[in-house]
């Protein structure tokens, strides 16, 4: 993957919150091929992971939600933060594999916590995605487990040696 589409790729930074996070960077299967995974065992509803856009390089400039190359075994919940700083939240179902998803903003609904204060849009405010966040969801059972193979802007259409990281 080229580096014009901001791809975050395990073993990039992130940062955890909430309580009971592991995390680690293991060998996984994505498309029949063994990948190295960033794997996370999230405690509850209200612990989860995340990168923001400067902590990427080159930093993050999509102004879309991004896809998702993942597994879990339980759903869990993508946060993003606008461009506004305004958070925003869509389901991420359980899936068994690791299989490349999207969402576009209209499955975004506002977040429970919200760091701005004042009067929330109706809508994201479309610009750069400041962070995003992969947590756990209210009614799934815990600990549960997501591999996550890559975040991107937009699907690669030609892979070249070295875009991604295999295991």
């Amino acid at each position: 993957m080229s580096t014009r589409l901001n791809t975050w790729l395990p073993g990039g930074k992130v940062y955890t919150f909430g309580s009971g996070i592991t995390l680690s960077v293991v060998a996984g299967s994505f498309d029949g091929v063994a990948a190295v995974v960033q794997r996370a065992a999230i405690a509850d509803s209200s612990s989860g992971f995340g990168t923001t856009f400067d902590m990427i390089f080159p930093a993050w400039t999509i102004n879309q939600p991004p896809k998702i190359a993942y597994s879990s075994d339980e759903d869990l919940s993508l946060v993003l933060k606008d461009a506004a700083g305004w958070l925003w939240a869509a389901p991420m179902r359980a899936q068994v594999s690791i299989a490349e998803r999207g969402w576009s903003w209209t499955k975004f609904i506002p977040h429970t916590t919200q760091e701005n204060i004042g009067v929330m849009p109706a809508l994201p405010v479309v610009g750069r995605i400041q962070a995003f966040q992969i947590q756990g969801a209210s009614g799934a059972s815990y600990p549960a487990t997501v591999d996550v193979a890559y975040i991107t802007a937009k699907t690669p259409t030609k892979a070249v040696a070295g875009d991604i990281r295999r295991a």
